[in-house]
């Protein structure tokens, strides 16, 4: 399967037009997919990261339960090891590529997403220093020296968009935008121009 072909729009969009494929000498008929996975990077045809969130959670729990084979409360690896070992294999999984699907303070990732991968976070906590279940989070936390997920996300992908200024790669997606801009602002596109 060499082509895949998806359709990034609004729901009732995608009903009406969410199956139709461009036309193109050896394109299969079932390469129009909803989904579709580019670089360990999941997107939806609604773009949403659902999906890519879901994806991302099972890979951290399989490192869980590797992690707890060897360390735990009760025997294990010191405490040091253990955090350079999250540091090192769970939270590289959960920040993957956070810049194209992490924004900090903006609708497109809602809480519940994040909470789910906060969930996992908090557990390496648990085993790292031994908790309990009834432990506070803010409590372990501050005690494995830790930043929450959210503010390790919020520097990650702003620290990838900030190494992205004036490069290549920055002056194309400003060039696509202004192209995006220059064809709706020719006259017969006026009444489609979305509001600012």
């Amino acid at each position: 399967k060499k082509y895949t072909v998806i359709h990034f729009a609004k729901p009732r969009v995608l009903k009406k037009h969410g199956k139709k494929r461009p036309h193109i000498d050896g394109l299969r008929k079932d390469c129009v997919t909803s989904k579709l996975e580019i670089l360990g990077v999941t997107l939806q045809s609604n773009l949403k990261w659902k999906t890519h969130v879901d994806n991302v959670r099972k890979k951290v729990c399989g490192i869980t339960r590797a992690f707890r084979k060897v360390a735990s409360s009760t025997h294990g690896v010191r405490q040091n090891f253990k955090q350079r070992l999250y540091l090192s294999t769970a939270r590289t999984v959960l920040n993957y590529a956070c810049a194209a699907w992490y924004c900090p303070r903006a609708p497109a990732l809602p809480e519940s997403y994040l909470d789910a991968l906060k969930t996992q976070q908090n557990t390496f906590f648990r085993i790292i220093l031994g908790g309990l279940l009834h432990n506070r989070r803010s409590v372990l936390r501050k005690e494995s020296y830790i930043e929450t997920l959210a503010v390790h996300l919020d520097q990650t992908s702003l620290l990838t968009r900030a190494r992205l200024l004036a490069t290549e790669v920055w002056d194309t997606i400003v060039n696509a935008r202004n192209a995006i801009k220059a064809a709706y602002c020719r006259p017969e596109h006026q009444s489609k121009i979305p509001n600012q």
